[in-house]
């Protein structure tokens, strides 16, 4: 991830390339973290009923 900004930086600098795949960076990247978040629990607390179950 450290390399992420030299990386867009010598795409914008590219003649043939440029803004098009900044963005195409950008969707790629927004697309995963929603894939990540509907894969993944959407409550990791348990219901008020097991609350005398869970450890804090």
């Amino acid at each position: 991830m450290l390399a992420l900004p030299t990386v867009i930086g010598w795409l914008l600098q590219q003649p043939g390339l440029g803004f098009t795949p900044v963005m195409g960076m950008a969707v790629v990247c927004a697309m995963a973290g929603l894939v990540v978040a509907l894969i993944g629990p959407l409550r990791r607390i348990s219901t008020p009923d097991r609350w005398s179950e869970s450890e804090l």
